[in-house]
């Protein structure tokens, strides 16, 4: 489940029902879904994340038509994510980007569409400033 908790009511384990195996995936799959819904994100959106992660979100987002710029301060996670955009064959519509969100390049400015943050508490700096990167 990653660090942020499952809103989409499919994890199973409890006292009535058995567990299975693909429960926690299909669990964060549909916790995506739901994040990518309220973002209100179309195809052909410009897509923005903070915190890459292991790229799923990315993924997701890419896989519904979106262009995504992602960022991360793990070159394993970066290495790992790519492979994983590779294997999707998305290498088109996801960049990987080995910085830091709260110093982002001044040509980031007004291009994305959306963007999310999830798993992390975003600095003061960039929660004061983040419609300098809106399209809109």
């Amino acid at each position: 489940m990653r660090y942020s908790p499952e809103k989409a009511g499919c994890v199973r384990g409890d006292l009535t029902d058995a567990w299975k195996e693909d429960d926690l995936y299909t669990a964060q799959i549909n916790k995506i879904h739901l994040l990518l819904e309220k973002a209100r994100l179309l195809p052909g959106d410009h897509f923005l994340e903070f915190e890459t992660g292991w790229g799923q979100l990315a993924i997701e987002a890419a896989k519904m038509g979106c262009i995504v710029d992602t960022f991360t301060l793990s070159v394993q996670q970066k290495i790992l994510t790519e492979q994983r955009i590779a294997d999707e064959g998305l290498q088109d519509k996801i960049t990987v980007h080995l910085h830091d969100y709260r110093n982002l390049p001044r040509h980031f400015q007004h291009q994305f569409d959306a963007f999310i943050c999830v798993e992390m508490i975003l600095s003061s700096k960039l929660v004061g400033n983040w419609l300098t990167y809106s399209a809109g």
